[in-house]
């Protein structure tokens, strides 16, 4: 809900609904087509990625990652699978939130979140 309040985050999956049941929370995100997985879209080039296109990538990333953070959401869980990539216009969006959690920006420590060990993208 945080990250559905105004303004819009320009770089993150918006959810649309949200439902409780006895045993989850259920999430409705828009559609977004005809987006891919960072992994898929990087797999799926003949070459690799020019930097300029990484560097722009990178940019979106981090700024999707701060909008999350000044609505108080810590993402945690960033990956080539939890990154969409639009592949006519090259505009990213994050998504998949499931390792999540909730924030007080005013006192983060960083220390004390050890993040993921990230592999190869042509190795895995």
């Amino acid at each position: 809900m945080l990250l559905s309040k105004p303004p819009r985050a320009q770089h993150v999956e918006q959810m649309c609904e949200w439902f409780h049941t006895k045993r989850s929370l259920v999430m409705v995100m828009e559609n977004l087509q005809p987006f891919k997985t960072l992994r898929a879209f990087v797999q799926g080039k003949q070459c690799l990625l020019t930097e300029a296109v990484a560097r722009a990538f990178m940019i979106q990333a981090v700024m999707g990652e701060k909008e999350c953070f000044d609505r108080g959401v810590f993402h945690q869980g960033l990956s080539l699978d939890s990154i969409l990539i639009n592949p006519k216009t090259l505009k990213l969006h994050i998504t998949d939130f499931s390792k999540g959690t909730f924030v007080d920006t005013a006192d983060f420590d960083i220390s004390q979140y050890s993040g993921e060990c990230v592999s190869c993208i042509l190795c895995t």
